[in-house]
């Protein structure tokens, strides 16, 4: 199915409120001009330019806003470029370092996602230049890239760093696999530009990464998630059916081993040590593709989930993005909580977040002929080629999604996810009840002129199996949202959770001699609503 252009998408309420703070927070300081090329001090040409011009270019296309520094910034890059059009190190031939190959993947898909948007040839040729004299050198090198463990270090820190000498040609770095990075921005540039030499790095890259041993090789979820985006996307430009087969199998793999009880992320596969919204961010994005193109329900599931609560707990109040404990580890055990010393991960994943907040309402709405599929639900302005709408829902704390449908040129069949177990399904059409079908996780109606439709469900409590800890727990879920309580002491649950009169929240009782500060399961997708000191001092119970 087709996704929206941001162009067709006017997003309002609760996602527009989250675009806007976090647009905010990257025309502060650390993300103008005077700062943005000199405040990386870690090795990572490209990469704080790059995701900084990459989210201002994504939230001016979403919101309808100018940047207030873009254009100051772009004047100063040109400045920076060295002799062959990128940034810092000129390497001998044969040799590599990763972390410029990922940093300028980040440059690249910025340049890329500027030039689609306002299609200035200046900067198709900045794009080009990057391409010809930093990726297409290294073609033959990705055949030698280090994969036994026993060459890297495990040493890594929030941002990472080369460690060690070089090993086949490559500087290698703690991000473990941040070298595939870059088959995402390479892949879009192949998607703009069908240049048949970049066909060849993908498939030399692509034939070295999928040999890896994900867990065995701890490799850095972002960089593999970030990775499979780019093979994903691969194969929406040529359609190889086993480029597809592959995302879904890695896809697979990240749930069952490096995702956490909130879908969040596990920083590397095997070493729960933090998480980061970059991978959480770049999991979004891979399963709303991933349902893009096979339909299943799964994916839309997922890709809900992740938004609501592995995104909405890592956003912050200043609007940007931060790292939390892993959930179920040996550190976290039954608590989700925040890290001080990365409360805000300002140096890249406040950027990224913006890639996920300005991608969440044209993917939410997909297209097919006369079908129309409704994979989320996001408050705003749709319009779509004979078919236009203004939408508003109570998800995901209660089951309610009403359509004012504006424009309809013929039939439409719409399908609207529903969240699993949801009860009680009702459908009217201009108030009065009317009918449609349920089937694999999709209500089915059909238009075909301008009317008011409401989708009404009831979302219910459920208690799950914990999928992603050590121990074995339980967790409850109303609908799509994961409930936690604050508490400073793990407790037991006495009974039943009963619902309370606020939306996605239940009092509960304990066992005897426990208490706890809040008697209430609530979401734990807040965290945008509260400032640094109450996020650090926080501590929610989500495994019982």
């Amino acid at each position: 199915m087709k996704a929206l252009a941001f162009e067709q998408v006017v997003p309002k309420g609760d996602l527009a409120y989250r675009m806007v703070k976090n647009y905010a927070r990257l025309e502060g300081k650390e993300y103008r001009p005077e700062q943005i090329f000199d405040i990386d001090k870690n090795g990572w040409p490209g990469d704080w330019e790059g995701r900084t011009i990459l989210a201002l270019a994504l939230l001016a296309r979403s919101t309808g806003r100018t940047p207030a520094y873009l254009d100051a910034i772009l004047e100063k890059l040109e400045s920076e470029f060295n002799e062959r059009g990128y940034l810092k190190d000129i390497l001998p031939a044969g040799m590599a370092n990763e972390q410029q190959l990922s940093g300028h993947n980040w440059l690249l898909r910025g340049l890329l996602e500027l030039y689609l948007w306002r299609g200035d040839a200046k900067i198709r040729r900045w794009a080009q230049a990057i391409v010809e004299n930093l990726y297409l050198p290294v073609k033959g090198l990705y055949a030698a890239y280090p994969l036994d463990p026993d060459c890297r270090s495990f040493d890594g820190a929030p941002a990472g760093f080369i460690a060690g000498k070089s090993v086949n040609g490559w500087y290698l770095s703690t991000d473990i696999g941040c070298a595939y990075m870059c088959l995402d921005a390479l892949s879009q540039y192949y998607e703009i530009f069908r240049d048949e030499r970049v066909a060849e790095l993908l498939d030399e890259m692509i034939r070295n990464f999928e040999q890896i041993d994900f867990l065995g090789a701890s490799m850095q979820t972002h960089a593999s998630l970030s990775a499979t985006r780019g093979i994903l996307r691969y194969y929406q430009a040529t359609g190889r059916k086993e480029l597809l087969d592959f995302a879904v199998r890695f896809f697979k793999l990240y749930v069952e081993k490096g995702m956490t009880e909130n879908y969040a992320n596990d920083n590397w596969f095997g070493r729960p040590a933090w998480t980061e919204p970059c991978a959480i961010v770049d999991s979004f994005l891979l399963a709303s593709g991933l349902f893009q193109e096979t339909g299943v329900y799964a994916y839309a599931q997922a890709a809900n989930r992740i938004y609501a609560n592995g995104m909405g707990y890592a956003q912050r109040s200043n609007g940007g993005f931060g790292c939390d404990e892993c959930i179920g580890s040996e550190t976290a055990g039954v608590f989700l909580s925040t890290l001080e010393n990365i409360y805000e991960a300002f140096w890249c994943c406040s950027m990224r977040g913006a890639e996920g907040l300005a991608n969440a309402a044209r993917l939410s709405v997909l297209t097919d002929a006369d079908c129309v599929a409704f994979a989320a639900y996001y408050d705003g302005s749709y319009s779509l080629d004979g078919f236009a709408f203004d939408e508003k829902t109570s998800l995901p704390y209660s089951g309610s999604v009403c359509l004012d449908i504006r424009r309809c040129d013929g039939p439409r069949e719409l399908l609207f996810y529903v969240p699993e177990h949801a009860e009680k399904i009702v459908l009217q059409k201009n108030g009065t009840e009317a009918s449609g079908m349920l089937k694999d996780g999709f209500y089915h109606v059909t238009v075909s002129e301008p009317c008011r439709l409401a989708l009404y469900f009831e979302l219910v409590l459920e208690r799950k199996a914990a999928r992603h800890c050590i121990t074995p727990g339980v967790t409850y879920w109303h609908g799509d949202l994961l409930l936690g309580l604050k508490t400073e002491k793990a407790v037991n649950l006495l009974e039943a959770p009963r619902r309370s009169d606020a939306p996605a929240r239940y009092t509960v009782g304990f066992a005897a001699g426990q208490s706890a500060a809040q008697a209430v399961l609530e979401p734990v997708n807040d965290s945008i609503e509260r400032d640094r000191e109450d996020m650090l001092a926080r501590k929610i119970q989500v495994l019982f």
